[in-house]
């Protein structure tokens, strides 16, 4: 189910990355259902201010960045559920 969650999140953020990266750059996002709970300067934070009113396993957590490697461009997938979802 996590990993259901995560790729769902994630789908949503790749069909919205040029407007959430505007507003949201380098920034750790909460994702649920969907759409953003949160937004925090370190992973660390996110996820502790999440947990204290969400389940594990409902929620993912993405860096905000781009990042291009040998001339191609892609989203960083970084998701933590105790597995790393990609």
């Amino acid at each position: 189910m996590a990993k259901d969650v995560a790729n769902e999140n994630f789908e949503y953020l790749k069909q919205n990355f040029d407007s959430i990266y505007a507003r949201y750059k380098n920034k750790y996002l909460v994702l649920k259902d969907c759409s953003i709970l949160g937004f925090y300067g370190t992973f660390a934070e996110a996820l502790s201010e999440t947990l204290k009113t969400e389940k594990i396993g409902t929620f993912s957590i993405q860096h905000c960045v781009k990042e291009e490697v040998e001339g191609y461009n892609f989203y960083n997938n970084n998701v933590f559920f105790g597995v790393n979802c990609v």
